[in-house]
């Protein structure tokens, strides 16, 4: 597997720029008063917009630049495969977030609801606990790829204290003890991560 991605490629809004530079050589500012523009002016405004107009379909229609290159043996065990790369994606994702999504209370524990959040000052403000909310879920997602990518953090639940190596392997498994309670809740809170990521894919940006 191959993938590559470089920083997306883009024109400014050169339409703007160019107005602006006209404005401001001369009038000595970028804001002029429309009553008191002339016709020149206005000419200046429409031709600036339609550039404005132009680099933005360009802009639409640049491809972002990437190389993903997939190979048969990429998908043998493709769950593990994608785990390795969504796994530092999210990490980054969570020390470099810009904000937070609205994230259902039924998502998280109780004490990280709006319903149990301090009274808000606004209707329209955001409760106290928004952004933990996010936080919490994202930290579930990257426990659950890093449990995916580290699937000997298992060993634990399974006790071989009582295993003697000079009996049948059949033996042997029988005298494993397991720690059936903690390997569920183990499998549940990783079950749990994933149905997270795919509720909250689209809000996986920065």
């Amino acid at each position: 597997m191959k993938v590559y991605f470089s920083k997306p490629r883009y024109f400014p809004a050169l339409g703007t720029k160019l107005e602006n530079f006209y404005l401001e050589k001369k009038y000595g500012t970028i804001f002029v008063e429309t009553d008191t523009s002339t016709k020149v002016d206005s000419a200046v405004t429409r031709i600036c917009n339609i550039i404005d107009t132009v680099t933005l379909k360009v802009n639409d229609m640049l491809p972002h630049p990437g190389i993903v290159r997939i190979d048969s043996w990429d998908v043998w065990s493709f769950d593990n495969t994608l785990a390795q790369i969504i796994l530092p994606g999210l990490k980054i994702l969570q020390k470099g977030k810009q904000g937070s999504p609205w994230v259902d209370d039924e998502d998280v524990p109780e004490a990280l609801r709006s319903t149990s959040a301090p009274p808000k000052e606004h209707d329209w403000d955001t409760d106290a606990f928004h952004h933990d909310r996010w936080d919490w879920v994202i930290n579930e997602m990257i426990w659950a790829f890093e449990a995916h990518c580290n699937p000997s953090q298992e060993d634990v639940f399974y006790d071989h204290s009582e295993v003697k190596p000079d009996v049948s392997i059949t033996d042997q498994v029988a005298n494993i003890k397991v720690d059936k309670e903690g390997l569920d809740a183990y499998f549940a809170r990783k079950k749990n991560g994933f149905r997270l990521f795919g509720k909250y894919y689209e809000a996986l940006w920065n």
